[in-house]
């Protein structure tokens, strides 16, 4: 439990107005303790914005609900509510990141330098950059970054600023060091997708990430020759999970060259495994 509650609330109004509650303030004497200690028991991240590198602290609620219990927060949504009207005043911001391993978003924050202005008195220039100190940062859009699980203190560039280019971000897919993105690549590749900006692609990519993890353990080779046989042969609108669901099968039917016949198939009324006996392939 977080013994104590500091709460500078003169300044806070001064500042914030009233925007801000009592809970909102004690979040944020919770936010201002817990990310501010680099501690490697503590799920931390660092991210690169505009050539400087900021560290991130994972906020578990569950934990923070433990641990501040006068609170009584009954539902995560709550919490959620609070963070977002944290970092639009100012005090933080936040980073979302999709877990390879659970799938949840884990929400990362970092505290900016306008949370001094509740400890100490303002000053006109910062000692080490020699610009105007105590300034609110900018916003930037972090919620859908093609990242997919990370380890304590690990490195991420931020997606620049400028216009999106997206033949450069499926360069970025090609040449990241998950498989999952690289599979992702070939995927997209094959269905010729072509994104207009970051949200639409970052969204994309959550969607194939679990199929992706399917096909983890399949070669470059086997994807992209599935891929070229769904592509030419059928006549329905197929996904990466039809991938995985094909893959095997489709590496029997090429070496044999026999073709599936989806509408025969239907007629028929048998699933995938019997009608590759039907047509002389045996399965598995």
């Amino acid at each position: 439990m977080k013994y104590n509650i500091f709460i500078p609330q003169d300044i806070l109004v001064s500042i914030s107005g009233t925007k801000l509650d009592i809970k909102d303030a004690a979040i944020l004497s919770y936010l201002a303790d817990f990310c501010i200690a680099d501690d490697k028991g503590v799920d931390q991240a660092n991210w690169v914005e505009n050539g400087v590198s900021y560290r991130y602290t994972w906020i578990d609620y569950s934990h923070l609900t433990k641990e501040m219990p006068l609170l009584k927060f009954n539902q995560t949504s709550s919490i959620v509510q609070r963070i977002k009207k944290l970092q639009s005043v100012g005090f933080i911001k936040t980073m979302t990141v999709n877990s390879e391993i659970t799938g949840q978003r884990k929400v990362y924050v970092r505290l900016t330098e306008k949370i001094k202005q509740l400890f100490f008195k303002p000053t006109n220039v910062n000692l080490l950059t020699n610009k105007s100190a105590l300034s609110r940062p900018t916003n930037v859009d972090l919620l859908n970054i093609p990242i997919i699980e990370h380890t304590n203190n690990r490195t991420y560039i931020a997606p620049p600023e400028q216009n999106f280019n997206f033949p450069t971000y499926l360069l970025s897919l090609k040449q990241h060091k998950n498989r999952l993105n690289q599979i992702i690549y070939l995927y997209w590749v094959a269905k010729n997708f072509k994104f207009e900006n970051k949200k639409q692609a970052g969204a994309a990519l959550t969607r194939d990430l679990r199929a992706a993890k399917n096909l983890e353990g399949y070669t470059d080779d086997k994807i992209n020759q599935t891929l070229d046989y769904l592509r030419k042969n059928m006549d329905f609108k197929w996904t990466l999970e039809t991938v995985h669901k094909f893959i095997d099968e489709i590496s029997t039917l090429r070496s044999g060259g026999k073709t599936i016949d989806l509408s025969e198939m239907e007629k028929l009324g048998m699933k995938l495994p019997q009608y590759l006996e039907h047509i002389g392939i045996k399965n598995g």
